[in-house]
């Protein structure tokens, strides 16, 4: 099979690259082509290929947008006449799409009514290079709707009709999918539960950790994940993140508990990813108003070593939403802090609602009183999540290897 991705970044943000070594784990054994038509091509392209093996084909967002798609919409008509395809196989982005097999969209979320128009217009696009060839295109596990906005509603029924297969990632998301009239859907958990992690990479990861860490002295860690998108939240209603999260770390050491930091998004060229600027200045504040010195862990933009870091925590603060992916992949307890019901939906199997505080509500206080709890119930809790994660394996593998066997809705 040859297989195009759409929808996700080879670099900047784990999460992306967590679902596209999903894709990989599950299906390069049958492959013969593994692409991704990339938004950042020059940036993805210039990063070896250590993380995944796809080949980077150029889909920048501008020749996308002005280009490919106008074009698609233009002649969506007259498509299938063999002129119009020749004449499409010339065009930049189309061109890479014409002689697949089939396209997996990994876009996390779309058609999600507030988000304004050019991510609108986003969603539509990513979507048409594929749907113009007849190609099977296949949106994997992502939260979808609400569609009360009208011209959202037609854009996602329009685009969403076509595509062989949805997945939501959760039911908030099937049902706002039902809703919308789309009754041949489902419901499977996120892509990236479907990731690989190798027990030596654990190994190797829990020497790192004792470099920060005396297990043997009886010390417990809470990892933090802290996203640049909560923190602009947190603005909007008069909170500050940085300093929330800055009295966490000193309130849980003050009860013998370590801290570390982990930025799951490291884009600096892309505000909404720079997660590295929120923790750098976690670490700042923290250092000057009470004198600790709190690791950095490094990722190293590969989403495995990601998940061993995150499996070495007794307990995770999670912001970032595939951050809290890795945790409940990986059986951590933790609290999440989320603006959008994609938190709520994709956690839910692990009954996570009660870890689950809302940007507007959040205070060290309520952070600290969550976070004691799941550590004083941690083995209760740890076991319970890994019987949830390898059903979330399991559900997500056999999702992706879908693909495989496509029929049309």
């Amino acid at each position: 099979m040859k297989l195009i991705v759409t929808g996700v970044t080879r670099t900047g943000n784990l999460g992306g690259t967590a679902m596209l070594c999903a894709v990989q784990d599950v299906l390069l054994p049958h492959l013969t082509r593994f692409q991704l038509a990339s938004i950042l091509p020059t940036k993805d392209a210039a990063v070896a290929h250590t993380v995944d093996k796809a080949e980077i084909v150029a889909a920048d967002y501008r020749t996308l947008m002005l280009v490919a798609a106008p074009f698609c919409l233009l002649f969506w008509p007259f498509r299938r006449f063999r002129l119009v395809k020749e004449i499409a196989k010339q065009v930049p982005v189309l061109k890479h799409f014409s002689d697949i097999d089939a396209v997996a969209d990994l876009s996390g979320v779309a058609f999600i009514d507030g988000r304004g128009f050019p991510l609108l217009a986003y969603n539509v696009a990513v979507t048409l290079p594929g749907l113009f060839f007849g190609k099977p295109v296949h949106k994997l596990s992502q939260a979808m709707g609400p569609f009360n906005n009208p011209v959202n509603r037609f854009a996602a029924k329009w685009v969403l009709r076509k595509c062989t297969k949805v997945i939501a990632r959760g039911e908030i998301s099937l049902a706002h999918l039902h809703q919308l009239g789309l009754q041949k859907c489902e419901y499977v958990p996120d892509t990236s539960f479907a990731l690989d992690v190798q027990p030596d990479l654990k190994l190797r990861a829990r020497q790192e950790i004792a470099r920060h860490l005396r297990r043997d002295k009886g010390e417990r860690m809470v990892m933090i994940s802290p996203s640049a998108v909560v923190q602009k939240y947190c603005e909007s209603v008069g909170k500050d993140l940085v300093e929330i999260l800055s009295e966490v770390v000193k309130t849980l050491h003050d009860r013998g508990i370590h801290c570390t930091l982990l930025p799951h998004s490291t884009d600096t060229g892309i505000a909404k990813n720079d997660d590295l600027k929120i923790v750098t200045a976690i670490k700042d504040h923290v250092a000057a108003n009470h004198s600790l010195n709190i690791a950095v862990l490094d990722a190293q933009g590969d989403p495995r070593w990601a998940r061993a870091l995150v499996a070495q925590a007794d307990a995770f603060i999670a912001c970032r939403f595939h951050s809290m992916i890795a945790a409940l992949s990986q059986a951590v307890p933790v609290v999440i802090v989320g603006w959008s019901h994609k938190y709520q939906e994709a956690a839910a199997p692990f009954k996570a609602g009660q870890m689950s505080l809302d940007y507007s509500e959040l205070s060290t206080d309520s952070l600290c009183e969550h976070l004691l709890g799941l550590l004083d119930r941690q083995d209760d809790l740890k076991l319970m999540m890994s019987e949830v994660a390898q059903d979330c394996y399991d559900r997500s593998a056999v999702s992706i290897a879908s693909i495989l066997k496509a029929e049309k809705l």
